[in-house]
């Protein structure tokens, strides 16, 4: 009788150690593993599918030019950081997704001619002087984003040029933790840390 109470009071010891907890930590985990695994192009192809969903009127002949997403409290153009990494990125992203999604992209900063150098070679330019100054677009794509706690919230419009009517807009996010892995980083006071790489 005792060997049994032992072995029974045993057994539910074991039992209450696997605790529904236990799943709920392993699931939340497996979540943030997928969703550190993503790169902001996965997050701009989602961005740019609500997008495109929304838009009005688009013919797919129709010329589309992608602009820099820029800080939404930096509209003016003063101040922007010299390399705006996430602002070129989900740029050169949506050249990409609204390639893939069949529309017509004037790509701008193309020069003339090619440029050889040592190590490199250059047809794309922001440099003003050495790019067309006509372009045969009719829409621009463009955007803001504003950091939060956790995440960049990301404004994408298409604009039309000669009414200058919003023809399809979208928001959604990008998580901090896109950019730099979450354990090199930590926000406090409303300040972004990087620890040492």
């Amino acid at each position: 009788m005792k060997l049994t109470i032992a072995i029974s009071l045993s057994l539910f010891a074991l039992g209450c150690s696997q605790t529904p907890y236990e799943d709920v930590s392993s699931t939340t985990l497996v979540e943030a593993n997928q969703d550190q695994t993503l790169t902001i192009h996965d997050h701009v192809t989602r961005i740019g599918n609500k997008l495109f969903k929304s838009s009005k009127h688009i013919k797919l002949k129709q010329g589309v030019a992608i602009g820099t997403f820029i800080p939404i409290n930096k509209l003016n153009g003063n101040s922007l950081p010299s390399d705006d990494f996430l602002g070129h990125q989900i740029q050169e992203s949506f050249v990409t997704v609204g390639t893939q999604a069949g529309l017509n992209i004037i790509e701008f900063k193309t020069t003339p001619a090619i440029t050889f150098k040592e190590n490199h070679d250059l047809m794309l330019s922001r440099d003003a002087k050495r790019v067309d100054e006509s372009i045969n677009a009719q829409y621009f794509l463009t955007g803001t984003y504003t950091e939060q706690e956790h995440s960049y919230i990301v404004n994408a419009r298409i604009i039309d040029l000669e009414t200058k009517t919003v023809v399809a807009a979208a928001t959604d996010y990008i998580p901090l933790n896109v950019l730099f892995k979450s354990q090199k980083t930590s926000i406090k006071h409303e300040m972004l840390y990087r620890k040492a790489y």
